[in-house]
C-alpha cells in the first residue's frame, strides 16, 4: 500500500528506514525513482543518501520499494544507485547477496 506523506506516519524498510519517492505530476516521471532515507529528522522533510532533501508533503511512502507501480514504461519502479548501495551496505554481511562463508568458498584453514 502506497501511503502519502501527510496521510500517515512512514512505514520503515527496515530498522530505522523509510522508502519513498516524488508523487506523480510533482517532477517529470524520469526523476521519480524510489530513495531510501533514515529515519526522518524534521516531520516536514526527508534526507536520502545521494544527498538529496525531499519535503514530504511531495512524496508517497511505501514500507517496501517493491509496492511502488512502474512509471514511464518502466518495467518497475526504478531504485536510486546510491540509496540501493547504502542498503546493502548495511546489511550484516552474511546476509548480503553473493557472500560466501569460509566453508563454501574452501578458505577453511588447513590443520
Amino acid at each position: 500500500m502506497i501511503e502519502r506523506a501527510d496521510d500517515q506516519p512512514a512505514r520503515r524498510a527496515g530498522v530505522g528506514m523509510v522508502w519513498f519517492r516524488y508523487r506523480a505530476g510533482v517532477v517529470e516521471d524520469a526523476e521519480r525513482l524510489v530513495h531510501v532515507a533514515d529515519l526522518p529528522i524534521s516531520p516536514s522533510y526527508l534526507v536520502s543518501p545521494c544527498g538529496r532533501q525531499f519535503d514530504r508533503c511531495d512524496l508517497d511512502e511505501a514500507d517496501d520499494p517493491a509496492r511502488f507501480p512502474p512509471v514511464g514504461g518502466q518495467a518497475r519502479a526504478e531504485p536510486c544507485a546510491v540509496c540501493v548501495m547504502r542498503v546493502l551496505l548495511q546489511q550484516p554481511e552474511r546476509s548480503r547477496p553473493g557472500h560466501r562463508s569460509p566453508e563454501q568458498s574452501g578458505d577453511q584453514e588447513q590443520q
